[in-house]
């Protein structure tokens, strides 16, 4: 996981949205966005603005997704809190999934 893709992942999280969402509001392929999520494809200045084009980013929003941008690459390491949370939105995922028939 890298420092982008905690990032990107953490703003569709606090959304509850689907990366295939965030994929359309950057008119990109969902596949395209899962290869600049897994750190094989870089995300591009256009697309940095779209996001905040597109989501009524915080503050803080703003600063971890500058700093991610400029460290694409680097390695992030989350944390058991983290990992947890990640559990918990996949949970709710299947549920939602479940009762939507997807």
């Amino acid at each position: 996981m890298t420092v982008l893709s905690k990032t990107l992942w953490k703003i569709r999280y606090t959304r509850k949205e689907l990366l295939l969402d965030m994929a359309k509001k950057l008119k990109v392929s969902p596949a395209f966005l899962s290869k600049i999520q897994d750190g094989k494809y870089w995300l591009l200045y256009s697309q940095l603005q779209m996001l905040r084009n597109n989501y009524d980013l915080t503050e803080e929003e703003n600063k971890q997704l500058d700093y991610a941008f400029c460290h694409q690459d680097e390695e992030y390491i989350p944390t058991d809190e983290e990992k947890e949370k990640v559990k918990e939105f996949e949970k709710e995922l299947e549920t939602w999934r479940k009762n939507n028939g997807k």
